[in-house]
């Protein structure tokens, strides 16, 4: 009976120890998102985005970029989500060879008060040949579009998987 209970204890402290924490990080009190608590802050050069986090050595990365929809209108870009999304898509392709396209949600949906769009993308960087997994969610508030990119190697696309889709599911406007 002992070694049962040694045996059980045993196996719980191993799956507990490979649960992912999380922390809230907030930015400008305009957004909050919950991350592994592993992430950086980190600096991408040449990047329009206004967040990015990550663990290099993990090689797990995300980024948000916020743009104002007045500011949107006033240069005659009106978009729904739906045309965002589609847009923010294949606007990644720049420097990346874009593999199929996998639609989480098919249609729009609400999520934290905000229309939401997301989707996979396996991409293949042009320059190192390296792939990778890419998680993709489109958010559309009363007065702005977030874009929230998540990605890590392919070989580790099971590993993150489901860590992205609860990052990306925490976002909220504050």
């Amino acid at each position: 009976m002992k070694l049962i209970l040694l045996f059980i204890s045993v196996a719980f402290l191993f799956s507990c120890q490979r649960e992912t924490k999380f922390k809230t990080v907030k930015h400008f009190n305009v957004y909050s998102i919950g991350v592994p608590e592993n992430f950086k802050e980190l600096i991408f050069l040449g990047s329009n985005s206004d967040f990015h986090l990550g663990n290099k050595p993990d090689d797990f990365y995300i980024t948000i970029t916020t743009e104002n929809i007045k500011e949107l209108k006033e240069v005659g870009l009106d978009y729904d989500l739906e045309t965002y999304a589609s847009l923010g898509e294949t606007s990644n392709s720049n420097n990346l060879q874009i593999g199929d396209l996998i639609n989480i949600d098919e249609k729009v949906v609400i999520a934290n008060r905000m229309k939401k769009k997301s989707a996979h993308i396996i991409s293949n960087d042009k320059l190192t040949n390296q792939s990778a997994f890419n998680y993709l969610s489109f958010y559309k508030s009363k007065s702005n579009f977030y874009v929230i990119a998540t990605w890590c190697s392919t070989e580790n696309q099971s590993k993150y998987q489901n860590i992205m889709k609860r990052m990306h599911d925490s976002f909220k406007e504050l």
